[in-house]
């Protein structure tokens, strides 16, 4: 539950050396499981012990005379006989009683002795045993996943090869992104962004702890890889993981949870996208017993219903206000929710819920769409609208450090979820309208490919001057995100349009990072070096390459999971996950309306007492 051993980590760690065996073993320890997170019940004791042929061993505080390195570093030789250094930040180092090629061993258990006997253990079965037990896990996990295509009009063997082998990575990023103790809580990242700049032992910074925890939208992201490669399991665990453990009494989403499923520390407000996904995902699946509707999906629809369109932050978790992308969510869940309502034989709760859905759909546009917006003389999506006027001259902040803007010149490129999700065709007028706007305002050129932003004026981002990162200061510059590729790229498969989906995959090789993590971000700007050694890490540049992984977390498994599906879509020339419920009512058919007229109250009135009374 804490770690690094100073204060601000929840307490001191131990060292001692062990010789049970007859020989020294390094043994950590820590078996305080108090800690700094709130709800973080789960910890526990743990006890490394490291093994191998070591001669003299020393345990110290870091940066004290007994620290090994200190003791290097002034006589190039272990200079002390400490065994035992309790309550402190601790340091060991031991000496080799071997030459040529050695192999070590780290153990872990919640004794001494438990961690000693699984190092001794490991260590005397071989590291080959280990390594070939450990590649047969995943090999046979991965026999029994669907296939990524052999062939894609347009790209070379060599390109093909290269996606086949980046699709298997990112699948098996998914499923080791999974809590072992915990089915389906899978974090949003296993790495923590822009890590070299902040310290591990300052408790405030929970901030980038949270990628390691679980957004249901980061989740349902990650669902639809697992859904798009065949491990329907993990998908049926992930569901059950946000209604069984994550979702609130009122039937909400939080923003994030620990691997428990209770609420982060940083949870600091509701998300609609986060409410309506886990529904959408559980009548995807199929999921449509009594006990989960009427206890989950039922009152997370309710939340919808009495919250939506516009509460709380969009999915970039920075603005509130009408978001594309954000009802579009919305949309998908009442229409899966009315799904799932009649299975259970609730038509009038599916009314409701199909009624709202309606009614969002057909204003989606008059919420969204501005038509004297100054990117383009033809009516286009924005980012977002404060108040549901598009048209509107509202200015806001968008964060980050970035600039203050009118709304009608912030764009994303959100509006695609509702082709995406079923509820707008892909040659609807207004979305192909937004795409030149968008391609003129966010994309950019790199060495790998095109990509796109998330909006103009993001800050989010490494410096693009002088490559500092984005934490611990706030400010920095927006760069690629790689999942937004993906959602062109199925877009362009369904409309037609260029570029097509298969010409952008070879893309996320180049933005991958290490053996094949596709990153957050991706640097789009000319190559920065490193700076020099020394430099303060809140100010240094990492280095970057353009068209490569920007600093911030690689992988993000939200990046994985959208390349799974792009490839499994590229293979079945369809979008895979695409709702057939939604295609259904708003596609392949249109929705009537029946003109009315309200006297009182006045429209988007919020309802403040137990009824309302409605004439007209």
């Amino acid at each position: 539950g804490n770690g690094g051993g100073g204060s601000g980590n929840g307490g001191a760690d131990s060292a001692t050396v062990d010789t049970s065996t007859g020989h020294n073993i390094a043994v950590s320890y820590d078996t305080v499981t108090a800690t700094n997170a709130a709800n973080d019940n789960y910890r526990q004791p743990v006890y490394a012990a490291l093994d191998g042929p070591f001669g003299q061993v020393e345990s110290g505080f870091a940066g004290a005379a007994s620290d090994g390195l200190t003791q290097l570093d002034a006589a190039h030789a272990l200079t002390g006989s400490t065994t035992d250094a309790l309550n402190g930040n601790v340091v060991q180092t031991a000496g080799i009683n071997s030459g040529g090629q050695f192999t070590l061993a780290l153990g872990f258990g919640s004794t001494q002795a438990g961690a000693v006997s699984t190092a001794e253990s490991s260590l005397h079965s071989g590291f080959g045993l280990a390594f070939g037990l450990y590649q047969l896990g995943w090999g046979l996990y991965d026999l029994r996943l669907n296939r990524p295509p052999a062939f894609v009009a347009g790209l070379t063997a060599a390109q093909i090869r290269a996606a086949d082998s980046l699709y298997y990575v990112s699948a098996n990023v998914l499923k080791a992104s999974e809590d072992k103790t915990f089915p389906g809580a899978i974090s949003a990242s296993i790495a923590s962004p822009w890590g070299q700049a902040i310290s591990a032992g300052d408790p405030a910074n929970t901030y980038f702890g949270s990628y390691r925890e679980v957004f249901a939208r980061d989740l349902y992201e990650a669902w639809t890889g697992l859904i798009a490669d065949g491990d329907l399991a993990t998908a049926r665990d992930a569901v059950n993981f946000l209604f069984l453990r994550q979702q609130l009494a009122d039937g909400s989403m939080p923003r994030n949870s620990l691997l428990n499923g209770k609420a982060a520390p940083d949870s600091f407000n509701t998300q609609l996208d986060e409410v309506a996904y886990p529904i959408l995902m559980a009548d995807q699946m199929g999921m449509f017993g009594s006990s989960l509707y009427q206890s989950h999906v039922r009152p997370a629809a309710m939340f919808l219903i009495s919250h939506g369109p516009s509460f709380g932050p969009e999915r970039w978790e920075e603005q509130g206000g009408y978001s594309p992308s954000t009802i579009a969510a919305e949309i998908a869940g009442l229409v899966a929710a009315a799904d799932i309502a009649k299975h259970n034989g609730d038509a009038t709760s599916a009314a409701l819920f199909l009624g709202v859905a309606d009614d969002y759909q057909r204003s989606i546009k008059g919420w969204t769409v501005t038509t004297n917006g100054p990117l383009s003389s033809s009516p286009y999506f924005i980012r977002l609208s404060k108040t549901g006027d598009p048209n509107a001259a509202i200015s806001y902040n968008v964060g980050n450090g970035g600039p203050t803007l009118d709304q009608r010149s912030v764009v994303d490129a959100g509006f695609l979820e509702l082709v995406r999700l079923g509820e707008l065709p892909a040659n609807d007028p207004q979305v192909a309208a937004s795409i030149p706007v968008v391609d003129a305002t966010i994309q950019n050129s790199t060495v790998s490919g095109p990509g796109w932003h998330r909006y103009n004026g993001d800050g989010y981002g490494d410096s693009g001057t002088t490559g500092a990162p984005w934490a611990p200061s706030g400010q920095g510059t927006g760069h690629l995100w790689p999942v937004l590729s993906v959602e062109r790229g199925e877009y362009d498969m369904v409309s037609g349009a260029s570029p097509s989906a298969a010409s952008l995959v070879p893309s996320f090789s180049g933005f991958a990072s290490g053996v094949g993590l596709i990153p957050e971000q991706a640097w789009e700007q000319p190559n920065l070096a490193a700076s020099p050694y020394g430099t303060d890490p809140t100010i240094a540049s990492i280095g970057f390459v353009n068209g490569q992984a920007a600093g911030s977390a690689a992988p993000l498994t939200w990046s994985a999971g959208a390349y799974v599906r792009l490839l499994a879509d590229v293979k079945a020339h369809r979008l895979l996950d695409t709702p057939a419920v939604t295609t259904a009512r708003y596609v392949a058919h249109t929705q009537g309306a029946t003109p009315i007229a309200i006297t009182s109250p006045a429209n988007l009135t919020p309802v403040t007492g137990p009824t309302i009374t409605v004439t007209g």
